[in-house]
């Protein structure tokens, strides 16, 4: 089972466990009456404990590691990145810093990898990996 495969199911037995914990559900097949039983708090618990460890490898505690491969051009470095993982790779998250500093604090946020870069001449590209199961490696950089 894929771990998007195993997400959904979660999803959908979270989903019901609310369900059934809203109202009883009643299912009635001519004679036959089944009334499924209320879940508590401590259920739903036992639910996502059941689920969660089909989703998640807790014991994967190693981070992925990526790579830069890049090109020189007049107006920079173009950078390709990409990252491996036994488990599998989630994504890979980048930001571009300029030279000069930004004037607003935070203002340069991490976002997600999908195509090559320009890296421009004295900026610089900022990147980590993440896998599946939310190890993220250390960042690496790499100037224009």
């Amino acid at each position: 089972m894929s771990a998007a495969d195993a997400f959904g199911l979660a999803v959908s037995l979270l989903v019901l466990a609310y369900l059934v914990y809203a109202d009883r559900l009643v299912l009635d097949a001519g004679d036959l009456t089944t009334r499924a039983l209320e879940l508590s708090i401590s259920g739903e618990a036992k639910v996502a404990a059941l689920v969660w460890p089909s989703i998640f490898d807790f014991s994967d505690q190693t981070a992925p590691t990526s790579t830069a491969a890049s090109t020189r051009g007049r107006g920079g470095r173009l950078v390709t990145l990409s990252a491996s993982d036994d488990a599998g790779v989630s994504g890979i998250e980048y930001k571009l810093l300029p030279k000069k500093p930004a004037s607003k604090a935070g203002k340069h946020h991490f976002r997600r990898f999908t195509k090559p870069l320009l890296v421009k001449r004295r900026d610089r590209l900022v990147w980590r990996a993440v896998d599946i199961n939310g190890n993220t490696e250390a960042t690496h950089s790499v100037s224009g």
